[in-house]
Order: structure tokens, then C-alpha cells, then sequence
């Protein structure tokens, strides 16, 4: 009985954890997202306004742009989402470069103090952190997390 009780009761809470986890990380990648498509409407429309000679920089800036329209909004186990936000934060990271911003809050490692790596394998490793809010505090405690996908 008493073993039966406490896995049942681990079970839940560890499945309780996850649906937490899951939608904490969410919020984080979406307002990352977000971050990068306000960036890319802003210096558009900037540049458009500025000078006919950017279109190298307008090309990098739409790309990043349509990047992040079409980063799925599901989890499916068929996209590999984290390898596509790698890609928006290189196309981010170039674009940076070009402009000459030091727009740093949108990358990788610095955004929301989180970060993700990822090996060629398609697995990840995440190292946690909180998304600042003016809300108030997180319910997230401060320790970090580290988990493997």
C-alpha cells in the first residue's frame, strides 16, 4: 500500500512539475520571439524611411522577420523547435551586425536568463532561469534547473 501510494502521488506531482516547466519555458521562448519580430518591424521600417541603399540590411531584417512568423506555435514532435529558434538567434546575431545595434536582450544566452544549447544530435540542455516580469516577483524559485532533452 505504502509503496503503491507515494508512486502514485510522485507520478502526479512530477507530471504537475512538467506541465509548469512546460508552460514557463513557453512564455520564454514566445516573448523571445516577440522581442525579434518588434525588432525587425522597427528597424523596417526605419530603414525603409532612411536610405534606398540598405537592401542588404532590409533582406536580413525581412528574413528574420518571416523566420519568426513561421516558427510553429505547437509543440510537434516532428519540428525541431529548438534548432529553429537557433537559427532565428544567428539570423538575430547577423543582423545585429549589420545595423551595428548592441541589441543584446534578444540573444541566445542573455534573454530572460535562460539559455539553450544544443548538440548536433538534436538534444539540448537547458540552464534555468527566471523571465523578469514587472508584475512582480516570479513563482519560479532561483535556484537553476538543469535538464536534459
Amino acid at each position: 500500500m505504502g509503496f503503491t501510494r507515494g508512486y502514485s502521488v510522485g507520478e502526479e506531482a512530477g507530471w504537475r512539475d512538467g506541465y509548469v516547466f512546460g508552460i514557463r519555458k513557453g512564455a520564454q521562448i514566445s516573448a523571445e520571439i516577440g522581442y525579434y519580430q518588434g525588432f525587425s518591424h522597427a528597424w523596417i521600417s526605419i530603414l525603409e524611411k532612411e536610405d534606398l541603399y540598405k537592401q542588404r540590411k532590409l533582406t536580413a531584417l525581412r528574413t528574420l522577420l518571416d523566420m519568426t512568423r513561421n516558427f510553429p506555435k505547437t509543440n510537434l514532435l516532428e519540428d525541431d523547435t529548438i534548432q529553429k529558434l537557433g537559427r532565428i538567434r544567428a539570423k538575430f546575431k547577423q543582423v545585429n551586425a549589420l545595423i551595428n545595434t548592441n541589441a543584446d536582450s534578444g540573444s541566445g544566452s542573455g534573454f530572460c536568463g535562460s539559455s539553450w544549447t544544443s548538440q548536433d544530435s538534436g538534444a539540448g540542455t537547458y540552464s534555468g532561469g527566471t523571465a523578469s516580469s514587472t508584475r512582480g516577483p516570479s513563482p519560479q524559485s532561483s535556484k537553476s534547473a538543469e535538464m536534459s532533452f
